[in-house]
């Protein structure tokens, strides 16, 4: 049997049932022992409650696991469907009648003692929490977003608000200026691929169509990289989907300091500090040539 059973493809963490332990996948010196847990009973079936993989695990069988971010949260508990063959999800081509729609507590009413102790919090700072207020690492950034202000994104050193309504992006500068998404090309989602790229003319702050063979790389064009919807705004893409605002905030939390990748023509990607003094350079011999 295979001693590492992984969790879920997002969870840094696995089970070593040779260990009995939850080891951290990037660095197995981290482990932390099967035994110790709470349980959770359900339809009597017990399950560890292990929160630093964020799943319930089998207490008989250790390499079957249920993962909290398979589950939709609800806001005050999460739902899945459960089977109680399988004592986990059922298959897709299962009788319905067969499985069972349960409510599963958050983990800081199943463990509350350890999410204080993971989170650096008393005890009362647990009492009538959230799971999402301790899981997700910018919970502030979220509460700002719902409240109405919208992400930004720093495009070789201009900053722009991030509007997925109205698919564009909008200079902090100078709001009348827009970079309109519509002249972005998209990724592909068949490669699970939701980013976007496009030519920008620094100087102009607009976004270039390509027309055949393109000047050389003094010419003021970068190509710019944006990351995918789910990191321009969760909250936005949720909404956009029919989701709740939290649907996506858990994966992909408000990012603080957001930046698309900046290339040359030939693909090299631009630092930061080299984009700013080849702008400023740009800048330089603009204002020679108007004197």
């Amino acid at each position: 049997m295979e001693s590492k059973i992984f969790i879920n493809v997002r969870c840094p963490y696995h089970v070593d049932l040779g260990r009995m332990a939850v080891v951290e996948t990037a660095d197995s010196t981290h482990a932390i022992p099967l035994g110790a847990q709470p349980v959770l009973n359900i339809m009597g079936t017990g399950f560890y409650v292990e929160i630093n993989s964020q799943s319930l695990i089998e207490v008989n069988d250790p390499s079957n696991i249920i993962s909290f971010l398979d589950m939709t949260d609800c806001g005050s508990h999460y739902t899945m469907c459960y089977h109680p063959r399988y004592k986990n999800w059922p298959c897709a081509l299962d009788d319905p009648g067969e499985s069972f729609n349960i409510t599963i507590p958050h983990l800081v009413v199943l463990d509350p003692e350890g999410m204080a102790k993971k989170y650096h919090v008393g005890p009362d700072d647990i009492r009538g929490r959230k799971d999402i207020e301790f899981l997700n690492p910018n919970y502030e950034g979220f509460l700002a977003r719902i409240s109405g202000a919208l992400p930004q994104i720093d495009i070789a050193g201009e900053a722009y608000v991030v509007n997925l309504q109205k698919k564009e992006l909008q200079l902090v500068q100078d709001c009348s200026h827009t970079l309109m998404m519509r002249d972005f090309e998209a990724g592909s989602p068949l490669e699970d691929d939701f980013s976007y790229r496009f030519l920008y003319d620094t100087m102009r702050r607009e976004a270039v169509p390509y027309m055949g063979r393109l000047a050389d790389n003094d010419s003021g064009l970068v190509v710019v990289e944006l990351p995918d919807l789910f990191k321009l705004d969760p909250v936005g893409a949720a909404r956009i989907a029919g989701y709740k605002d939290d649907h996506y905030i858990r994966e992909h939390p408000i990012e603080k300091n957001l930046r698309a990748v900046i290339r040359n023509l030939d693909g090299r990607v631009l630092p930061d500090g080299m984009m700013e003094t080849s702008k400023s350079r740009k800048l330089g011999k603009k204002r020679r040539r108007l004197k």
